[in-house]
């Protein structure tokens, strides 16, 4: 952008190469309002504007644009890895330098983006946890008649994400259809609530049964009976899954009551309330479900994705069928002799 301009007479030579002098910091602020802040959702700015805070301004802040190297930027990564933060927190971190240091890149300010040159540390890719069907039903039964017994049969079943969940409105339900129409998820930091479209930036659209049909429309009678009870302090905003006083659902509140959900079901394994989004593909392509179908449901932008997340599943299924398949010929044999 500055280098067009500038060869268009809009900016002179000479200020592109004030701009390089610039700390690192000075531009990294002006990155994130310019080029983040008016394309991207609130929570990806939260995100963006953290690693900046966190972890880019203290290590490289005073470091003069033109001078910056790939020295700095690994001691920036060693530094965040010896502080005991994940390999993949690095990675994401040093991803959104690079972004920066290219935008500064194309727009004439330095000539190679230092970032690009920098190894990103190595992690293991977490293994996908799933609750088995018997867990799911030990789980549930455990649940029932507690508030969140809905959200948590809606999670297992549909596989929705908790922030497309907390965002999830009464009007979003069509229950003569039996669909869910998903356009929306929210986060909330610091006290500030983040909405914004699905992870993916598209709405889908999610078929429901009667059993869950019947449980959502109990869940929405005891919604009824405790916006009487609240008055006033009630507000209304036609969440399915509200806090107590019908706020967006505080996530320390629904995780403290998942937690105690999982020991009164005897289930001792770490497992987090997204597994219920892990549960729900797996147990979906464990019924037969294709994939492209799985993904349709879950969100995914690419059938693909959910062939890499899920490939330890679909492995256990190709050996159950090939040994179905080597069963055939002796059968076959056996008939025609």
């Amino acid at each position: 952008m500055v280098r067009a301009m500038a060869e268009m007479g809009q900016v002179p030579p000479s200020e592109v190469r004030k701009m390089s002098r610039m700390p690192c910091g000075k531009y990294l602020a002006r990155w994130l309002e310019d080029s983040v802040r008016p394309h991207v959702a609130r929570s990806t700015y939260s995100t963006y504007e953290a690693q900046v805070r966190l972890y880019m301004l203290p290590a490289l802040g005073h470091v003069p644009l033109m001078d910056l190297t790939p020295a700095h930027i690994r001691a920036m990564a060693s530094a965040m890895l010896k502080r005991g933060l994940s390999p993949i927190t690095v990675t994401n971190t040093l991803g959104t330098l690079s972004v920066a240091l290219g935008q500064a890149v194309e727009d004439g300010i330095i000539a190679a983006n230092p970032a690009a040159r920098v190894r990103r540390p190595k992690y293991r890719r977490e293994e996908i946890m799933a609750l088995s069907e018997e867990e799911v039903g030990r789980f549930l039964a455990a649940s029932r008649g507690e508030r969140e017994y809905a959200m948590y049969e809606m999670a297992v079943k549909t596989g929705m994400r908790f922030g497309e969940l907390r965002a999830l409105r009464f009007q979003d339900i069509d229950f003569e259809s039996r669909e869910i129409h998903v356009r929306r998820a929210v986060t909330v930091r610091h006290g500030e609530e983040h909405w914004g479209p699905p992870k993916n930036g598209r709405a889908r659209t999610i078929v429901f049964g009667d059993n869950l049909a019947g449980t959502l429309q109990a869940h929405r009678r005891r919604l009824a009976e405790e916006k009487l009870a609240a008055g006033p302090a009630w507000e209304d905003r036609d969440l399915v899954f509200p806090g107590r006083r019908g706020q967006v659902m505080p996530a320390t509140t629904l995780h403290t009551r998942f937690r105690k959900a999982l020991r009164r079901a005897g289930i001792d394994r770490k497992i987090r309330f997204h597994t219920l989004r892990h549960t729900a593909a797996t147990l979906m392509l464990r019924s037969g479900v294709d994939v492209r179908t799985v993904a349709e449901i879950l969100g995914h932008t690419d059938p693909a994705m959910t062939l890499r997340t899920y490939s330890h599943v679909l492995s256990s299924m190709q050996l159950a069928a090939a040994s179905k398949m080597d069963a055939l010929a002796p059968n076959w044999l056996q008939e025609n002799h």
